[in-house]
Formats: structure tokens, sequence, C-alpha cells
């Protein structure tokens, strides 16, 4: 009996320890962290989106059509707006990919929108 106590102590205090988390929001401190090419889609469409984001904040999106539109950083969020839509922007990590995350509203008809791009190396 006293050696399981000592090997469940042991366990406990020494045992396995909980994996990192995989996954977070990342603070972007300047849009400038953004630059670069992200591929990914509207959430409920099949078609693939490439968003190429400049150091400016300024970005072409290419899937359906062409559409450009600017990333800002105000008062700590960091938004999007474009001809199509605007709204919210985050970055995530999963998995050691880097995740941008947009939800917003549709200039006609005000509907929601939602899509994930991953960044691409």
């Amino acid at each position: 009996m006293k050696a399981l106590l000592i090997v469940l102590s042991a366990v406990i205090l020494f045992g396995p320890t909980p994996l990192p988390a995989v996954a977070g929001n990342i603070t972007v401190t300047d849009v400038k962290e953004l630059a670069g090419r992200w591929d990914g889609f509207e959430r409920g469409s099949q078609v693939t989106t490439t968003l190429t984001v400049r150091d400016d904040g300024n970005y072409t999106a290419v899937g359906h059509g062409v559409n450009e539109g600017r990333m800002q950083l105000v008062e700590g969020r960091l938004l999007y707006d474009s001809a199509l839509s605007s709204g919210t922007l985050r970055l995530e990590e999963r998995d050691g990919k880097q995740f941008l995350i947009l939800s917003g509203t549709r200039k006609r008809g005000g509907f929601p929108v939602t899509g994930e791009y991953v960044r691409m190396k």
C-alpha cells in the first residue's frame, strides 16, 4: 500500500503535464505584421480566395472576382474595409500556423460574412 502511494504521488507530481495551448489570439501592434499572402475562404463558399496584404494594410483579394480593401488598427482593434464588406479581423495561431479570421457585414444587403485565411510561406 505504501509503495502504491509513493507511485501515485510521483505520477501526480512528476507525471504528464498539460500540453501547451494549440490555439490562441495573437496581438497585432502594426498592420505590417499581416503583410504577405493568405489563402482561405469565406465560410459557406467553396471558392478559395487569396489575400495579398501589403505593408501599409492595403490588400487585394482574388477569388470569385477581385476586391481591394484596407486593414487598419483603430484603438487596438483590427478592422477591414472593402467595396463589398467591412468588419473586424483577428489573428490566431493553431498548430503552429497563423490564421486571419474575418467577421463583417456585406455592404449590399447587410448580410453577415465570415472567413478564415491561413498565412502562406
